[in-house]
């Protein structure tokens, strides 16, 4: 769990084969219990749509804002969304739009966005390149050719042995491109749906949390068994990481001009060095400038003295 600016405030760990909805009324209850927080607002992506994570929130009476799979929904629905002419603009170019519908007894709020758009279309030419380098190979074996879901849109004759592009999903795809929606619950007289859609985009701190948890800070793989050395392992891994957020946090807002990663790269070139005179030792570090010294700058941080240390020898 992270704060608004990504900062980590809690977590808590499952075994790796517990079933989600299983753990979800868990952290509900826990949020609840050992926060104190009476209202909880439940943001998450697309995965946690299920009849039984959603079930689970309406038990516990908390307030969600979820990703939602817009193409699972009926022909019907599809065409609704897909028609543009009942979105507004957000802006004077028109390249964000924005649409609210009553779905189900929530709130559907969907937008389209002209960067976005673009996306989608280099991700399927992308996708569609791959396929076609596979198709142009002699030894094509259909049952195993495509085993991502997100490809087999876009192919045709698999079943009878002989995989094609399918030209009519991908035309059916492009019609898609730009297009994104989030249901909730909570009342439009406490978000707008323009609050809501930018409430569900803060996510990134949360994915921003993981990708550095488990790159960088290298929390995976784990080599232990024991149940409490994992919990070490993940409680150092997470201090780590409290810190380092700290300094992101105070570096966006200084507006600094370089990264956390760059001030910590610049921090690797500062050294010392023993100097000997008459039998006695002086550690000198060498000069501190650029990068290395904005850093201790932006976190109010004193520059060590040149001479670090002077010792008997």
């Amino acid at each position: 769990m992270v704060d608004q600016d990504g900062v980590p405030v809690g977590y808590k760990l499952f075994p790796g084969d517990m079933y989600e909805p299983h753990s979800l009324p868990i952290i509900l209850e826990k949020l609840k219990t050992k926060y104190l927080i009476n209202r909880i607002v439940l943001v998450a992506d697309r995965g946690i749509i299920t009849k039984d994570n959603i079930g689970e929130i309406k038990k516990a009476g908390t307030d969600f804002i979820l990703g939602m799979r817009l193409w699972s929904m009926s022909k019907e629905w599809q065409n609704r969304i897909l028609d543009k002419s009942h979105y507004r603009k957000l802006n004077k170019e028109g390249s964000l739009l924005i649409s609210e519908m009553k779905y189900q007894g929530n709130r559907l709020i969907v937008t389209w966005s002209e960067e976005r758009a673009k996306r989608d279309v280099l991700i399927r030419e992308e996708i569609i390149k791959k396929i076609s380098e596979q198709l142009n190979k002699k030894d094509i074996k259909p049952k195993h050719f495509v085993t991502h879901k997100g490809y087999k849109q876009f192919l045709k004759g698999l079943d009878e042995g002989t995989p094609e592009l399918d030209e009519d999903g991908i035309v059916e795809s492009s019609k898609r491109d730009g297009f994104f929606g989030v249901v909730t619950n909570v009342s439009s007289n406490v978000l707008s749906n323009e609050k809501v859609y930018e409430r569900y985009k803060d996510l990134w701190h949360v994915e921003d949390a993981f990708g550095e948890i488990k790159g960088p800070l290298k929390t995976r793989p784990i080599f232990h068994w024991a149940d409490e050395r994992i919990c070490s392992h993940i409680l150092l891994c997470l201090l780590a990481y409290y810190i380092e957020s700290i300094i992101i946090r105070d570096f966006r807002k200084a507006r600094a001009h370089f990264s956390v990663e760059q001030w910590f790269r610049s921090l690797n070139e500062i050294y010392a060095i023993p100097i000997d005179v008459k039998g006695t030792r002086a550690w000198v570090r060498n000069e501190i400038k650029g990068i290395a010294a904005e850093g201790y700058q932006i976190m109010h941080l004193k520059i060590p003295e040149r001479v670090l240390k002077i010792e008997k020898i």
